[in-house]
């Protein structure tokens, strides 16, 4: 069987390749979140996993209703859209709070967003997170009435200040654990947003463990699966820090068997 690099508070951390160990697990999932390699570097982790393969795994995993989230940046975003373009329904952008990449800055547009794609079969849970604005009322004409005229037929609606979210979303960069690392609290916002307290969650490539640690902290499970012993060590590291909720009842996993566990220390991330 597989054993996990960690299993405590209901969060599962697996060291190795992630479609070995996806092509075992016996779970299926509330919603998949993941940074996937962008293969837009020389580094060695930056390797584009397979698409075939990959969501073979994602959909024998994900519920009928549940959301696949990847992040994306071009030209990865259109290869990933386009790699299960019938499942794909929308993207969100992640606005930075800093640019990169000054050294082109007299050739392009400094680039300051990446992509957030949403993959689904049936819709799937959606908890739209509220903003703060401006309270406003204001009056609509009704049926024949001109808008000159509002006073006679008419409508008034008052809105308290609470607006819906739009597609672009403003976090700051967070850094120094992995060169891709994401916001806390954009991962955390995404977990709030598709997915209810309790409910299990998929990261294929945990990384330093930012999705777990989220997941943890909003009340939700979650299996993550890293390459890397040395940032599995980070990830336990960050959950085991204080201050965090955890969830007390164990995951239980139900993985087919597997000869030698060393199988899996290997291949691309």
């Amino acid at each position: 069987m597989i054993i996990p690099y960690y299993d405590r508070g209901g969060i599962t951390i697996y060291c190795g390749d992630c479609l070995e160990i996806m092509s075992l697990l016996e779970l299926l999932f509330d919603a998949i979140i993941c940074d996937l390699p962008y293969g837009i570097t020389a580094c060695a982790w930056d390797t584009i996993i397979p698409f075939e393969p990959l969501w073979e795994n994602y959909k024998r995993l994900v519920k009928k209703n549940g959301a696949v989230i990847l992040f994306g940046k071009q030209p990865f975003t259109t290869l990933l859209a386009a790699s299960n373009i019938k499942q794909f329904r929308y993207e969100w952008v992640w606005e930075k709070s800093n640019s990169g990449q000054f050294l082109n800055a007299n050739r392009k547009p400094l680039p300051r967003h990446e992509n957030i794609l949403v993959f689904y079969k049936s819709l799937p849970t959606y908890n739209p997170q509220m903003a703060n604005g401006k309270p406003y009322a204001c009056t609509s004409a009704g049926v024949g009435a001109t808008t000159s005229d509002l006073s006679v037929i008419g409508w008034r609606t008052i809105n308290t200040g609470e607006r819906y979210p739009t597609s672009v979303l403003k976090f700051s960069n967070d850094t120094g654990l992995h060169p891709t690392q994401k916001p806390f609290d954009l991962l955390a916002y995404l977990i709030r947003t598709y997915t209810n307290p309790g409910d299990l969650i998929l990261d294929n490539c945990a990384g330093s463990g930012t999705t777990l640690l989220a997941a943890q902290n909003e009340g939700r499970r979650a299996v993550g699966i890293e390459i890397s012993e040395e940032y599995c060590r980070v990830a336990v590291d960050r959950l085991r820090q204080p201050g965090f909720f955890s969830i007390p009842d164990k995951i239980e996993v139900q993985p087919k068997q597997m000869a030698l566990l060393d199988d899996l220390q290997g291949g691309a991330k």
